[in-house]
């Protein structure tokens, strides 16, 4: 149950009120339930979304738009915010679609890490993620040993 109003937008005070339990409680269980916490600042935080218009602007509707700033080491856009690492296009799909709560990630339909264009990404599990990596060959490390024909 605490997990799931974490999930839903909750802070661990809000819960804790809710409960009836001090809010260390709340953060000892939600440790133990290994729940990641969510970061401090939202990524749809306007001075966030000014950055990376800074950064670039967005192309046409349908086309992608390729990040041209930094990159982590599979090619998915990175911009640095008051001393902390986001990708681009979670910020793009929280800004433009809302934040994404419950472990869910931004996933690409196509297939392009550096585009972070919101038409272009989805809302998904990691499972979501893993089965459409498979479905579409990109699985790197199969693909080292050529296993992916």
């Amino acid at each position: 149950m605490i997990a799931r109003l974490y999930a839903q937008g909750l802070s661990q005070e809000e819960i804790a009120k809710k409960l009836g339990v001090h809010q260390s409680t709340i953060c000892r269980k939600l440790r133990a339930l290994r729940v990641k916490a969510r970061p401090a600042v939202r990524r749809s935080h306007p001075s966030l979304i000014a950055a990376v218009l800074a950064q670039a602007q967005p192309g046409r509707p349908n086309d992608c738009w390729i990040w041209p700033g930094a990159r982590h080491g599979f090619g998915y856009g990175v911009i640095t915010w008051k001393q902390k690492n986001y990708t681009v296009h979670r910020i793009s799909y929280e800004h433009y679609n809302g934040p994404l709560v419950g472990g869910l990630h931004a996933l690409h339909k196509c297939d392009n890490p550096p585009c972070w264009n919101p038409r272009h990404l989805y809302a998904g599990t990691h499972q979501d993620n893993m089965r459409d990596m498979l479905d579409r060959k990109r699985n790197p490390y199969i693909r080292r040993r050529g296993e992916l024909k």
